[in-house]
């Protein structure tokens, strides 16, 4: 059985900053992460998120359960470093 090792403390260190933390912690809370699936054969999570817009997420795991690669297709994703409001509800 595969096991993913992410903490609260990573996510909030993967975050652009602590609003965007919060701000995703809140999507998630309000049940915006509208679609989840976790691929086991390629290690990784798609989802949707409802925002201003529907986002789409993928999360890509090592072998051993850790972030490899993260990718929303949100504008500030592409704006700003660290991880999106949209990424971190799915975490």
């Amino acid at each position: 059985m595969f096991q993913i090792a992410i903490t609260d403390r990573m996510i909030e260190n993967l975050a652009a900053n602590s609003v965007t933390y919060q701000r995703g912690l809140m999507y998630y809370m309000s049940k915006r992460v509208v679609h989840f699936d976790f691929d086991e054969d390629d290690l990784r999570i798609d989802a949707t998120v409802i925002g201003n817009e529907e986002y789409d997420v993928s999360i890509f795991l090592g072998e051993n359960g850790s972030i490899c690669g993260l990718f929303c297709t949100c504008p500030a994703f592409e704006d700003y470093p660290g991880a999106c409001k949209h990424i971190i509800a799915v975490l």
